[in-house]
């Protein structure tokens, strides 16, 4: 038995095809005087770089709950020691808490020891605590510091997995920022050029 007609397989790369359907549509939805559904993106993105001399850490200030803005001006930048920051995605409390609990136990260091922490020991101690829970705390975590060892960039999952990276996008918008990121990174970066890069994240 025949078939009628050949099946191709379909072209690799990018098909641009469907782009004179859609402004079909959209002129047709336009006459009829409804409106085409716009594309809606909430949640966070944060983001951080190691550069030359430092870490630049990045992030939004909007916190939603699903498609309602709760908080326009949200710190997702969080102080942990004088030589550590930490940013947060995910729900809002528990990266609140996390990153408190890290800081009150990392000052207590401080005042014991009489120095600042290292990120690793920072980084350990969040990936200790998110791991005892199971996934139960909803914070995904960029820890990036400065110490006597140099610049480090820690991821931590709310698993409690944890991994060193040079660069870093998590949240909603991961996907877009890492294209950014992977696109414009270098090792030799000045401090003004990853504030630079980080902001157009």
């Amino acid at each position: 038995m025949a078939f009628s007609h050949v099946f191709e397989a379909p072209k690799s790369g990018f098909n641009f095809e469907n782009s004179s359907r859609n402004v079909f549509f959209k002129n047709t939805l336009e006459d009829e005087k409804t409106k085409a559904p716009k594309p809606l993106k909430t949640g966070t993105t944060i983001a951080g770089v190691v550069c030359k001399d430092g870490v630049v850490l990045g992030a939004d200030t909007r916190a939603t709950s699903s498609e309602v803005v709760a908080d326009k001006i949200c710190a997702k930048i969080h102080y942990i020691a004088p030589n550590i920051y930490c940013c947060g995605a995910g729900t809002a409390a528990d990266t609140e808490k996390s990153t408190e609990l890290l800081s009150s136990n990392l000052t207590i260091f401080s005042m014991n020891s009489g120095r600042n922490p290292r990120v690793i020991m920072a980084a350990s101690i969040l990936q200790d605590m998110l791991f005892r829970y199971r996934g139960g705390i909803g914070a995904n975590l960029i820890l990036g510091g400065v110490d006597c060892t140099g610049s480090h960039l820690y991821t931590v999952g709310p698993y409690g997995d944890m991994d060193k990276v040079p660069y870093l996008a998590m949240g909603s918008g991961d996907l877009a920022a890492m294209g950014v990121l992977e696109d414009r990174f270098k090792a030799t970066m000045e401090i003004e050029e990853a504030k630079n890069l980080t902001g157009k994240i």
